[in-house]
């Protein structure tokens, strides 16, 4: 599947900047071995791609118009040769998907690298879903009703041409000029949506941060705001509108699907986005 690969190392300068920019690794204050590896993959047999990844950003964009291969480049950072070595990043493709995920081997705990994926996807070429347990995760510019997801880190997609899905356990879930959204959830951090269109009923939650929704003008919803501690505000006119102190419920245009947005600890704010 693979067509190539081009590879450089080196030394981090700073064994500082090497602590700071490897998660789990508090107190190594050698330098890093730095790796950069770039691998190309063909288009065929596939239309899709999934990323996973453990210990390391997750960033997916469009290609020039003239792409026509997937591009992935691989950025690893670990306290020794060895510990780099040990993270490779493999590709299946089975039923038109093609799925490339960091792998480590057994004997090396995670910790002690890390590999930050930077993918390039060409016409043709939809994102399923992008993945780190550790790290940022967002996509721009792309095709696809991608799923976006990070256990500790942010998700955020801009200008994506599809129905998308945010979340975090610990971190920040972002949607900005996207078709439509499939949901955004977050533990503990922000959620600030734009909603332009929603095809079923929508969560947009936080355990413990604000949630701000901004609605296009089109959106046609039934809308339920609620919080458990913190101010609950909607800035657009909603019809049959009912409120108390913790609730706001109403109907935007002619009605639909539910737009639910919560807070378990924070503020909730429903605002017009300009047409």
């Amino acid at each position: 599947m693979r067509q190539s690969s081009s590879r450089r190392r080196f030394l981090a300068a700073s064994g500082l900047v090497g602590a700071v920019g490897l998660a789990g690794c508090a107190g190594f204050t050698g330098p890093d071995v730095v790796e950069d590896d770039t691998q190309t993959y063909s288009v065929s047999g596939y239309d899709a791609v999934r990323l996973e990844n453990r210990n390391g950003d997750v960033r997916v964009e469009a290609g020039d118009a003239d792409l026509d291969q997937v591009t992935v480049e691989i950025h690893k950072r670990g306290r020794s040769q060895e510990a780099i070595d040990a993270v490779t990043v493999e590709d299946t493709v089975e039923d038109g998907l093609l799925t490339l995920e960091s792998v480590y081997e057994d004997d090396f705990r995670f910790a002690n690298a890390s590999a930050r994926l930077v993918v390039t996807l060409p016409d043709g070429v939809s994102l399923l879903s992008a993945r780190t347990v550790n790290g940022d995760v967002s996509a721009r510019g792309v095709v696809g009703d991608a799923r976006l997801s990070s256990g500790n880190g942010d998700a955020e997609a801009v200008d994506v041409d599809g129905y998308v899905t945010v979340e975090s356990a610990n971190g920040d879930a972002v949607a900005r000029g996207t078709t439509g959204v499939a949901g955004a959830q977050t533990a503990n951090g922000e959620v600030d949506v734009e909603v332009y269109d929603i095809r079923d009923d929508v969560t947009l939650s936080s355990g413990n941060g604000d949630v701000e929704a901004g609605v296009g003008p089109a959106l046609d919803a039934d809308v339920e705001l609620s919080v458990g501690n913190g101010d609950v505000e909607a800035e657009v006119e909603l019809a049959d509108s009912e409120s108390s102190r913790r609730s706001i419920s109403g109907r935007l245009g002619e009605g639909g699907p539910t737009l639910r947005c919560s807070s378990g600890n924070g503020d909730v704010r429903l605002y017009a986005l300009e047409a």
